[in-house]
């Protein structure tokens, strides 16, 4: 299971208050989010052993700037 409605994605991060929604290399408030779950994890030079983030990227649709939100602290996976 990879696929996240990219709304519950939003919704999260809408629910921080005190967090600026532009981005803050361009200042744009122009976010693409991708309803996926992606995998980041320490290299090894082998992903054997490796401990796995889930994470959920946000691009910055002026610059390219990426945020990665961890999946299981926004409670978006289990």
């Amino acid at each position: 299971m990879s696929d996240i409605d990219s709304k519950e994605i939003l919704a999260h991060l809408n629910k921080m208050p005190h967090t600026p929604k532009s981005c803050k290399f361009c200042g744009a408030n122009d976010w693409a989010v991708v309803g996926k779950v992606f995998e980041l994890r320490e290299f090894h030079n082998s992903a054997a052993g490796s401990p796995i983030i889930p994470v959920i990227p946000v691009t910055c649709n002026q610059c390219g700037n990426l945020l990665l939100f961890n999946a299981i602290a926004a409670k978006l996976v289990k």
